[in-house]
């Protein structure tokens, strides 16, 4: 499984880059001065930071309310 962050922060992605080498969060991060009104975000309908959005394999996103049952959902996943 790969984790990837993306900051929802508009302007200077500075503070949120020092959060992920702080707390040493593994994964990609994407960052974007546009934050919600980025192609990605909204492409994704990310309204809101804090939502986990969880994809297969393949890129077909499984779950976008993965925040309080990640475990539940990454179970129901293939890895390989």
């Amino acid at each position: 499984a790969v984790m990837v962050g993306v900051c929802l922060d508009e302007g200077d992605a500075g503070a949120a880059k020092a959060l992920v080498a702080t707390e040493q969060l593994s994964g990609e991060q994407i960052y974007d001065p546009l934050g919600p009104q980025s192609k990605f975000a909204t492409q994704l309908k990310m309204a809101e930071p804090g939502l986990i959005y969880v994809a297969d394999a393949g890129g077909v996103i499984r779950s976008v309310s993965a925040r309080n049952n990640l475990p539940e959902v990454l179970s129901t996943l293939s890895i390989r």
